[in-house]
């Protein structure tokens, strides 16, 4: 049912020359390696290999649901089932061919949300140069760019530069929240 559905949208995209379907992944490899089409739609947690060809994975929510092993797929750009219309493959695929990753955005979503859980969560600390660590230490004791400046003996520029770097780092919008991320995840001392 799936695959009709696709066939009919596939035939409504104007910029989608021929079509060729298979129901089973090793089968479709070697209709790839005969054919070299230029895009392969592959249906699961298991992309299609198809060298030369871009590859785009449509997810059912099952599939959405174990993300996890989405991030370990060779595909090239990914599209979820139940928001599939013939406007969002035409989309996909064009964003494709131009070198862009199609990507749903409820799974884009998913995948940051699942990241940033997993970065608190691995207890991983963010990178911080020396130097920026001496202007985490001095954001906490509130002191603002151009003090920091003076007390780095560095110029203002290069202060608001540390600073931007340290709130980067710790994925925060503001100063306040940066020491406190900081002092929660023990890269600052409380």
């Amino acid at each position: 049912m799936v695959r009709y559905g696709l066939e009919a949208m596939l035939k409504s995209v104007g910029t989608v020359a021929s079509a060729h379907f298979s129901d089973d992944p090793a089968e479709a490899e070697q209709l790839c390696r005969i054919i070299h089409p230029d895009v392969v739609i592959s249906f699961g947690a298991r992309a299609v290999v198809a060298p030369g060809s871009k590859v785009l994975s449509i997810l059912s929510v099952e599939d959405q649901e174990k993300f996890h092993a989405v991030t370990d797929l060779v595909a090239d750009g990914y599209l979820l089932d139940d928001e599939l219309t013939p406007n969002s493959l035409e989309d996909g695929i064009a964003r494709l061919v131009s070198g862009e990753m199609p990507l749903s955005t409820s799974l884009m979503r998913r995948i940051i949300t699942r990241i940033r859980g997993s970065q608190r969560d691995s207890g991983l600390k963010p990178a911080l140069t020396p130097r920026e660590q001496e202007t985490l230490v001095l954001l906490a004791e509130g002191l603002s760019n151009k003090q920091i400046a003076r007390r780095l003996g560095i110029s203002p520029h290069g202060a608001k530069r540390h600073v931007a770097n340290v709130l980067a780092k710790l994925n925060c919008p503001n100063r306040t929240l940066a020491v406190a991320e900081a002092m929660r995840s023990g890269i600052l001392a409380s």
